[in-house]
């Protein structure tokens, strides 16, 4: 069964998000190996020719560096460690194009509760 239809659009493919494979946490595209694993694996000493050869045996080290430095700007956005002006600039993206490509990792744009929601409308 492909999943080509969930895959992301822009330039930044390898890495998708698919209902139902992996709770739907990042993997690596056309596998079920979880960005999650691959990050252990680097944190664990693996090499990243190791990790490039057996989890993203068709991208080269320079393109699996380009995924890497998206997956991450999308998790401190998350996070809120990074704005998303500051995470789109970190991987060479305007600011509107980093937005919709949230959507590929499962990360909203706007993540607000209640109170915060209400703060921002105040104060606007």
């Amino acid at each position: 069964m492909s999943h080509s239809a969930n895959l992301p659009s822009s330039g930044y493919r390898y890495i998708a998000s698919v209902p139902g494979i992996r709770g739907g946490q990042a993997i690596v595209e056309g596998t079920r190996i979880g960005v999650h694993d691959v990050i252990t694996l680097l944190q664990t000493g693996e090499s990243v020719e190791t990790v490039v050869a057996n989890c993203f045996p068709t991208l080269t080290r320079a393109r699996f560096e380009q995924e890497a430095k998206m997956a991450m700007a999308v998790k401190l956005f998350e996070m809120r460690r990074l704005s998303s002006g500051m995470a789109a600039s970190l991987v060479g993206m305007d600011r509107v194009s980093f937005l919709l490509r949230l959507s590929d990792f499962g990360v909203p744009m706007i993540d607000l509760d209640t109170d915060e929601l209400a703060e921002d409308i105040a104060n606007a």
